[in-house]
């Protein structure tokens, strides 16, 4: 009886809820406009449909119509729907379209990647590496050379998704004596997001550690290291090269690096013994210069800071007179790997 009783006043209960809904409805509307369709209407409450279940089930439906500011709802509603696909039109817009930001520089793709413009043939011609094959291609006949080429988006035009420029072919065609060329190449510009900067135009970790590979493939080195960690400086915000060139800092990098177990060893820059960049300072210290505050780092290159920056002369001294020396002429996309390619030398 208990029970029974129970449920009675369950039943009371929702029909005053109900009846107190009814100071939320404003007066019916027969059809919606938003909806082009007849709206239900509140049902005439009899014992005989609420005993029946008829009620119940119509005053769902008719509350769910009726409700106030229903309709104004639903516009909402599509009004976001609409702008979702506006949303999307615009995405597919800028899917293939380079957007300048200056410099020489674009965001590409709808991304928050920065990229170099494509240069035009004629700027990169054959006299622009005349000096550089005038001074090294020499030293073909005289030892072992091998070339490793890194191509950048300054080459590759991702409107097209192709080379517009054949930067290895140059090197073949003036090239003179016996030597090795490999070139690191991208496929496509989510290839290129994997390896590069958002905000610089260094490769990041990834792309300098698979150059490592494919250069100590190239020499015929096996034994090839493995990272022993991998560290984000979380807090940092990192701004590249492309950011200092543009002042466009809606996009930055977070700093990730490999850590390597290199021999024990002594580094020369210039003549002088000491440590090429700060591959050694405490990550977490909270003394760091690099975690302490954001605003200080727009306006820092941490590329050049961790790996080092471009000196005349460095040299290091695994003290391994087992194994050949090493003599590397590079830009600053080595500083990265010069050590880890050194170490397994004299």
């Amino acid at each position: 009886m208990k029970k029974k009783n129970n449920l009675l006043f369950f039943d009371f209960f929702i029909i005053i809820l109900v009846l107190g809904t009814f100071t939320l409805i404003k007066n019916q509307t027969d059809y919606s406009e938003t909806e082009k369709r007849y709206l239900e209407q509140i049902p005439q409450l009899t014992i005989s449909k609420y005993w029946k279940g008829t009620y119940q089930k119509k005053i769902e439906i008719a509350l769910a119509d009726q409700i106030l500011y229903s309709e104004e709802i639903k516009n909402n509603y599509n009004k976001f729907f609409d702008l979702s696909k506006w949303l999307n039109l615009k995405k597919k817009l800028c899917k293939k379209k380079y957007i300048n930001i200056g410099e020489n520089r674009s965001l590409y793709g709808c991304s928050d990647y920065i990229v170099f413009n494509p240069i035009n043939k004629t700027t990169l011609s054959k006299e622009s590496f005349n000096s550089f094959f005038d001074s090294y291609s020499h030293l073909n006949k005289i030892i072992d050379t091998y070339y490793y080429i890194i191509d950048t988006s300054m080459i590759y035009d991702f409107t097209r998704n192709m080379y517009h420029y054949n930067l290895s072919q140059t090197y073949k065609d003036n090239l003179q004596g016996p030597y090795h060329l490999k070139t690191f190449k991208f496929k496509d510009f989510q290839e290129y997001e994997k390896y590069f900067y958002k905000t610089d135009h260094h490769w990041n970790y990834r792309g300098s550690y698979r150059g490592y590979k494919e250069i100590m493939k190239m020499l015929g080195v096996k034994d090839i290291r493995k990272p022993i960690k991998k560290i984000t400086l979380d807090k940092l915000e990192y701004y590249g090269s492309h950011t200092q060139q543009t002042r466009y800092y809606d996009s930055y990098d977070k700093f990730t690096i490999y850590r390597f177990d290199f021999p024990n060893h002594r580094t020369y820059i210039e003549g002088e013994e000491g440590t090429y960049g700060n591959m050694d300072f405490s990550i977490n210290a909270k003394n760091n210069p690099y975690v302490i505050n954001n605003k200080k780092t727009k306006n820092m290159d941490m590329y050049a800071n961790y790996y080092g920056i471009d000196y005349g002369e460095i040299i290091f001294d695994f003290e391994n007179p087992e194994q050949d020396n090493i003599l590397i002429i590079s830009n600053s996309f080595d500083n990265a790997i010069d050590e880890l390619i050194a170490s397994h030398y004299n």
